[in-house]
């Protein structure tokens, strides 16, 4: 299983967008998806913790991986690099 937090925030048509492209990939690549609200207290420290200035941002597997504007392919690749067995 592959954790992906997602930090998205209300009134945020591309945390929206994104939300929606997690979602479809969520069974096809195993995914745990766990939203934070960014205006929460545990949002905010997360968005200190990752240096995060835009939004939304992806988290997966505790690694930053995205913040702002990412593609579908973007998130497809990473999820296969991580399912695929290191040489």
């Amino acid at each position: 299983m592959i954790d992906v937090t997602f930090i998205m925030f209300e009134n945020c048509d591309l945390c929206d967008y994104i939300k929606k492209i997690l979602y479809k990939l969520e069974g096809e690549y195993d995914l745990s998806i766990i939203e934070v609200d960014g205006e929460t207290d545990f949002g905010k420290k997360l968005l200190k913790k990752y240096k995060a200035k835009e939004k939304p941002v992806i988290i997966i597997d505790d690694n930053f991986f995205s913040q702002g504007k990412v593609t579908e392919k973007a998130l497809v690749d990473k999820f296969i690099e991580i399912r695929s067995p290191h040489l």
